[in-house]
């Protein structure tokens, strides 16, 4: 569970990045934030928002 934090940070980062550049991640924005922060409670490190959009 260590890093969990900056590795949320990071994987936001990231993605709001790639939001730039692509108009349906900008509007998911705040829905990603949401299950983002969820999922990272529920497992740690899986961010299936993540998978999908690699």
């Amino acid at each position: 569970m260590e890093n969990v934090k900056e590795m949320f940070k990071r994987e936001t980062k990231k993605l709001l990045k790639a939001a730039h550049k692509n108009p349906l991640l900008e509007k998911l924005k705040a829905k990603r934030k949401r299950t983002l922060s969820r999922s990272l409670v529920r497992r740690h490190c899986s961010f299936p928002v993540l998978r999908n959009s690699k």
